[in-house]
């Protein structure tokens, strides 16, 4: 489901010109994990600078993957409220004389 890999530390050595004004705090940089993404993930962070891009990749510190996890989780949510709602009726029909009252005061 995530496409978030943890950059090895010799990779985050290779990135880490173009990743070092991306940390918030500077004198931190040597201490702290970047992630690999795939760009179409990070496309919040790339829209406002905040990560480094190279073919395909985004390399992003580890204070900005809170963004992409929360997106994730929004798309997951969405999906599974839609779903529940495509059951909620033929689900309040067929229990109607047992959890239909329910089902449907908890919907108002």
């Amino acid at each position: 489901m995530f496409d978030v890999f943890c950059c090895s530390e010799s990779r985050s050595h290779h990135y880490s010109p173009p990743l070092l004004p991306l940390s918030q705090a500077r004198r931190l940089a040597p201490q702290l994990s970047y992630y690999r993404v795939p760009f179409v993930q990070a496309l919040e962070l790339v829209s406002k600078r905040e990560c480094y891009v190279e073919k395909g990749q985004a390399y992003v510190p580890l204070v900005r993957i809170v963004s992409i996890v929360a997106a994730k989780f929004r798309v997951s949510l969405s999906i599974s409220l839609a779903l529940a709602a495509c059951v909620f009726g033929q689900v309040a029909h067929d229990e109607a004389s047992r959890i239909g009252p329910l089902l449907k005061s908890m919907n108002s």
